[in-house]
């Protein structure tokens, strides 16, 4: 009776190990799809010093009109204030409808960049400007 009660009790566990197995592999496929079906919010944060905001303005225009014209774009907002000294601090957010339209956007802007020869990383060493990225989601209760 010991014996078949071991038996059984094997089961059991292995029976609860392998749906905990099935339901993190479900789990993680879910948010996977997920992050495909969820709105993709792209936030970045510009410390650009007062010498440097009209010509990082202007890029940054163009960069914004460029992105509106993307498919899977729903809109951006732009923030700005400026510390003690006049430096402008900048926030910039694009949503996007999902994982794979923010993925293609990405490129076309780098096509873009590429077809303007214009180096970011270069731009923005130049200007003195110090940056922050992030790709956010909407909290869901």
């Amino acid at each position: 009776m010991k014996k078949v009660f071991h038996v059984l009790s094997l089961a059991l566990m292995m029976s609860t190990f392998c749906n905990g197995q099935a339901k993190e592999t479900t789990k993680n496929q879910t948010q996977k799809q997920n992050s495909n079906m969820t709105k993709q919010i792209f936030i970045d944060k510009f410390f650009i010093p007062e010498s440097s905001v009209e010509q990082f303005i202007k890029k940054t225009s163009y960069n914004r009109s460029f992105i509106k014209n993307l498919p899977g774009f729903i809109k951006d907002e732009m923030y700005t204030q400026r510390d003690e000294n006049g430096n402008l601090i900048l926030i910039t957010i694009a949503t996007w409808e999902n994982q794979n339209y923010l993925i293609s956007a990405k490129s076309a802007v780098q096509e873009e960049y590429k077809r303007k020869n214009f180096n970011p990383a270069e731009f923005m060493q130049q200007l003195g400007v110090k940056m922050e990225r992030g790709v956010f989601t909407e909290y869901q209760d």
